[in-house]
């Protein structure tokens, strides 16, 4: 139903969740809610979406391969933190909550902005609007800076910087809803198809970002690191 993914609907269901959870938050206007992939939405753009390109192995959108020469020089600061999950994983959560963690718990710092202007999406790359590493290029360090790559495409220079990592891994049933209601909304991605279709190509790894069970385990492989911290969306909720 169109109906369910209009920004209106969006913006209802989000706004009712934020009440819940924190009575005195209210974002002052819709671009606070809507990641930039989901702006161009119009239902006549059902049709014609492009397909996913390889990105050294990875399926990924287009125009993030495109400008993937520039994102993967980004370069990292001293004290830059990043959140790295695989998508509908629970990225904007985490973000939030360090945003407020780092701004003292002051939920009106979180009005400043939208979420992607706050945190950026490094590899983030849309016609007509500013690259993550354009975003980033004019914030200082520290910065909260998102991705979803897999560990072993992170830019260079998180590592060099030793610069913190969070990343969180959710039950990949929940993911896979998420992510196929993700897919209609955000055009930028091939059309999901039904459910089932869907389905069959997050099991065989054909969506964008790859197969989750790669992206969970070879980031595991890496928790030891004394900057990088693993978690349970699962374990968050409780």
């Amino acid at each position: 139903d169109p109906a369910l993914h209009s920004s209106s609907c969006i913006r209802r269901c989000v706004a009712a969740r934020c009440a819940r959870l924190c009575p005195s938050f209210s974002p002052p206007s819709l671009s606070w809610y809507l990641h930039p992939l989901l702006c161009s939405y119009r239902p006549a753009a059902m049709a014609g979406r492009p397909p996913l390109r390889d990105l050294s192995g990875l399926p990924i959108v287009g125009p993030f391969a495109d400008n993937w020469e520039i994102a993967k020089r980004f370069e990292a600061g001293e004290g830059d933190l990043l959140i790295d999950t695989y998508p509908k994983s629970g990225t904007t959560w985490v973000s939030e909550i360090v945003d407020l963690i780092l701004h003292n718990g002051d939920t009106k710092t979180t009005q400043r902005g939208a979420i992607f202007e706050r945190v950026p999406f490094v590899e983030f790359a849309v016609p007509g609007m500013p690259t993550g590493t354009e975003i980033l290029e004019t914030m200082k360090p520290p910065r909260v800076i998102k991705s979803h790559l897999p560990v072993h495409l992170v830019p260079n220079s998180f590592w060099e910087k030793k610069c913190k990592v969070i990343y969180v891994a959710r039950n990949p049933k929940d993911v896979l809803v998420s992510y196929y209601h993700f897919y209609h909304m955000a055009v930028v991605h091939p059309d999901p198809g039904t459910f089932d279709e869907f389905l069959q190509n997050f099991i065989k790894g054909t969506v964008s970002y790859g197969p989750w069970s790669d992206h969970v385990k070879d980031w595991w492989k890496q928790r030891h690191q004394r900057n990088l911290l693993y978690l349970f969306y699962e374990d968050m909720l409780e």
